[in-house]
């Protein structure tokens, strides 16, 4: 059994993790997510060009929206929205990990690390810790599910995403339905009832 790696992540400091998704991402705004090993939940990495001081207050303070975007075979998309503004989606194939960290937010983790990153530099600007929303959970935990067992998930994934791309995330974010807030509180036994999820002409 590999041992947990302590890794330390300050404000001030470069990010020192995903080196590959960070150089992809230089000098440009973007984010990617990521399933932790070890039960350490979730990260989710934000990088925007000149961080501003209303980029951070936002980011800090704001209260984070969350939707789902459905397509045909019971594909996903996740948006978050900080505010009235930032909106970043969760890109995200579950069939990429040959462990169980995908599902850790069912039973031991649901807590969701997000960095404020600055692309130019890769420097952390701030952090900013919640739990999923309940629906959000449930809706993910099915469809993941589902896509464990599918051989052709990845490129079907990959496929509709690159679809998605023609869409600004405004238009992704319109016709996504709202499954909560981050944050919110719920209780956990509800996390493995079956969600009653019905999708509202938000297929693209």
């Amino acid at each position: 059994m590999s041992d947990i790696e302590l890794i330390d992540i300050r404000v001030g400091k470069k990010f020192p993790l995903f080196s590959e998704s960070v150089e992809k991402l230089k000098g440009i705004d973007g984010a990617f997510f990521e399933a932790n090993e070890f039960n350490q939940g979730y990260f989710f990495c934000v990088h925007l060009a000149n961080i501003n001081f209303m980029d951070k207050q936002c980011f800090r303070n704001d209260k984070i929206s969350v939707r789902i975007l459905q397509g045909s075979d019971g594909l996903v998309l996740p948006l978050m929205k900080f505010g009235k503004s930032m909106i970043f989606d969760i890109n995200f194939d579950p069939t990429l990990y040959a462990d169980e960290r995908v599902f850790q937010f069912v039973d031991t983790n649901n807590i969701l690390t997000i960095f404020l990153i600055e692309s130019n530099t890769g420097e952390v600007k701030a952090i900013r810790q919640c739990n999923f929303p309940l629906k959000m959970i449930q809706i993910c935990r099915e469809a993941w599910g589902r896509a464990m067992l599918d051989l052709n998930f990845s490129e079907k994934y990959t496929e509709w995403i690159g679809r998605m791309n023609n869409y600004s995330q405004q238009t992704l974010w319109d016709r996504a339905t709202k499954v909560g807030d981050m944050g919110e509180s719920f209780n956990l036994q509800e996390i493995k009832t079956p969600n009653n999820y019905k999708p509202q002409g938000d297929i693209l």
